[in-house]
């Protein structure tokens, strides 16, 4: 039980005052928030400790014993707790399933929420934390489709020695953002959109328990570096020759770097 609450305590305090929008079937922003104004202060401290695999109960009485230590706020704060949706690691199927979304975790996560009647922010990591480590992790985050998406050519990262930047565990899944990089931003695209909408149907029904949502957090480079993979470096071509995506046709075009005559 200690365990934990320590993490509950070591983790960031997240807060959230904004009514953040999230995707609904008809793919248009809709508005949501716990609240109807935007003075609330929700306190989430991060809890990556539950699992589909646990005991619901034991689950349960961690979130219990975190209401009985830090109050449940007041009229201008609410307390809640804030986990994540691992739509490229934990929570996707295997590769005869192409690593589909799999909403059980995310499911099961929800419902404490419900059943502990505490506001909750769903991180939605499938960036660099796509498999983000925690010591009470429960068998593992399965790395199966970004060891997957990693061994298509030109998918990660590589630094200026040409050594991939790509690594499990400790935020470095380290993919390329070039948008010549298909292979990794359609799965992202795919379960993120997927996990997206179970968190959007679940906001529906339960408004006064939706504090937000947040995505791919840091999406920085390695050591302050730059990326020189194959991907990065054509891409950068085409934006300064304003050709391929970004030339006649191209799904950028007009976006490539532009050149001016003085007069």
């Amino acid at each position: 039980m200690m365990t934990g609450l320590l993490m509950f305590l070591a983790a960031s305090v997240i807060t959230c005052t904004l009514a953040l929008p999230i995707l609904d079937h008809s793919s248009q922003l809709v508005p949501r928030s716990g609240t109807l104004s935007e003075d609330i202060t929700y306190v989430l401290p991060i809890w990556e400790g539950a699992s589909s695999k646990h005991d619901r109960e034991k689950d349960l009485s961690v979130l219990t014993e975190m209401k009985n230590r830090l109050g449940l706020g007041g009229s201008k704060t609410k307390l809640g707790w804030s986990f994540s949706s691992w739509a490229l690691s934990r929570d996707s199927k295997d590769a005869s399933q192409d690593y589909d979304f799999d909403p059980a975790n995310l499911n099961y996560m929800l419902d404490l929420a419900v059943e502990s009647n505490l506001p909750i922010l769903v991180h939605m990591n499938n960036g660099r934390w796509a498999d983000c480590c925690t010591p009470n992790s429960d068998g593992g985050w399965g790395d199966l489709l970004l060891d997957f998406i990693a061994s298509k050519p030109g998918t990660v990262m590589i630094d200026s020695a040409g050594n991939s930047q790509y690594g499990h565990n400790y935020g470095a899944n380290y993919f390329s953002l070039s948008r010549l990089n298909k292979v990794y931003r359609d799965y992202k695209q795919r379960n993120t959109q997927d996990s997206a909408r179970v968190i959007s149907d679940w906001a529906t029904a339960h408004p006064g328990l939706f504090a937000g949502v947040s995505l791919s957090s840091e999406t920085i480079y390695p050591r302050n570096g730059v990326d020189y993979s194959d991907f990065a470096i054509q891409e950068w071509k085409m934006w300064l020759q304003n050709t391929g995506i970004y030339g006649p046709g191209g799904e950028y075009f007009g976006a490539g770097k532009q050149s001016f005559r003085v007069l």
